[in-house]
Parts: C-alpha cells; sequence; structure tokens
C-alpha cells in the first residue's frame, strides 16, 4: 500500500530503511510502535497486518496493547523524495510539493475539465431527451382533444339536424 517504484525520479537511491517490510514500497503514511518495537511501516499496511495476527511482522514481538503513532522523522525524510507527478504531466519535485502541484497540474485540470463537459452534455442530452418525451405527451393529447372535439361538432350537428334546425347544423364545421 505504499509509494511504489514508477513514481519515484530514482528508486535505486531510495534507502531499504524508507521502504515497508510489509508490502517493500516506499513508506507511505509511516507509524511504529514505541512501545513495543521501532520498526516502521505504512499505516494501511500494519492495519492489515494486525488484523491476521498482532505481532511485530518482523521479529514477531506481540503488538496487543500498543498503540501506533505517526512516525515524523521518517515522513520528514520521505517528503524530501524526488517524485514524479502521477498524471504524468513531467513534474518532477519534493513528494510535499505534490499537493501543491495537484492543484495546477495541466493535465489533471484538463481531466476535470473533460470530465465536467461530458456531465454537462449528459445532462444536456437528457433535458433534450426530456423535452422530447413531453412534446410527443403533448402532441398525442393535442390529437385526442382535436378529435374529440371533430366528433363533439359532428354529434352537434346531427342532432341539429334532428331537431329539425337544418339551417343551422350546416353551419356548424
Amino acid at each position: 500500500m505504499g509509494l511504489g517504484d514508477e513514481h519515484l525520479v530514482d528508486h535505486e537511491s531510495v534507502s531499504a530503511t524508507l521502504r515497508c517490510s510489509i508490502c517493500t514500497e516506499v513508506l507511505v503514511d509511516p507509524v511504529s510502535f514505541p512501545a513495543a518495537c521501532q520498526h516502521v511501516f505504512c499505516r494501511l499496511c500494519i492495519r492489515q497486518a494486525r488484523h491476521r495476527r498482532d505481532d511485530c511482522p518482523i521479529y514477531r514481538h506481540s503488538l496487543r496493547g500498543a498503540s501506533e503513532q505517526a512516525n515524523i522523522i521518517v515522513q520528514s525524510c520521505l517528503d524530501e523524495l524526488q517524485i514524479r507527478c502521477g498524471s504524468g504531466c513531467g513534474w518532477t519535485g519534493r513528494q510535499d510539493a505534490k499537493s501543491a502541484h495537484s492543484h495546477s497540474c495541466p493535465l489533471k485540470l484538463l481531466a476535470e475539465a473533460r470530465h465536467l463537459l461530458a456531465v454537462t452534455r449528459t445532462e444536456r442530452d437528457d433535458a433534450i431527451a426530456q423535452r422530447d418525451a413531453m412534446k410527443a405527451e403533448l402532441d398525442t393529447h393535442k390529437a385526442k382533444l382535436a378529435a374529440t372535439l371533430q366528433q363533439a361538432k359532428i354529434n352537434m350537428r346531427d342532432a341539429l339536424r334532428d331537431m329539425g334546425y337544418h339551417s343551422q347544423a350546416s353551419r356548424i364545421t
């Protein structure tokens, strides 16, 4: 669950001390257990390992009751690592600068804009489909009303003729 070598500018120069002994990748959110052992692991890796067995994965010392603590010294070393942008824009820089870059990464911003455009298009297409369905329904009602009106005129004309009002009946069209 650590940081893969593909994200590092020079993965061969990374000390084994900065790698998690569980996932073997560069540590992410490093924690240790000062009261039990000094080994450092990715927070997610050690939590998953402790669900299986509550021992240190290296020396098998019991970690029962031991609480994990963020290892800020190791995190400081990790922050200095040179990494690449995961979006592939070509940016490289310190790991602690990644967050700032991710807010201005041109490829990430472009991907977000494309996503918004796709959502907008989908919403537009849905609105058009809904409008067309309503129009078809209204056209159906209009045709039914026209047919009903025409039948009412025919019935009225026939009724006027039956009552002897031929001249008035002839005016109904």
